[in-house]
């Protein structure tokens, strides 16, 4: 199976891409694409456990499975100023 992950803000930049894919197999879980995602560019593995999920633009607990062709969209962890 084949997920689109789109990257937005500082993950963006940090490795030049707007969207890759990610190949899973039946019964991956969201965790398992981002596990894919750190170890691939390793930058990101920082906050891993803090990233902001979206499926097919709807929040998503890292528990589910994958679904063919989902897409999803990572976030950065937001951060509020004082």
């Amino acid at each position: 199976m084949r997920v689109m992950v789109r990257l937005t803000g500082r993950y963006k930049n940090l490795i030049g891409l707007e969207s890759t894919i990610v190949d899973t197999i039946n019964g991956d879980t969201v965790w398992h694409v981002i596990d894919a995602l750190v170890e691939k560019y390793q930058v990101l593995g920082k906050d891993k456990n803090r990233m902001i999920i979206l499926r097919n633009g709807v929040h998503v607990n890292r528990e589910e499975k994958i679904k063919n062709n989902d897409e999803l969209t990572i976030l950065p962890p937001v951060v509020s100023g004082g």
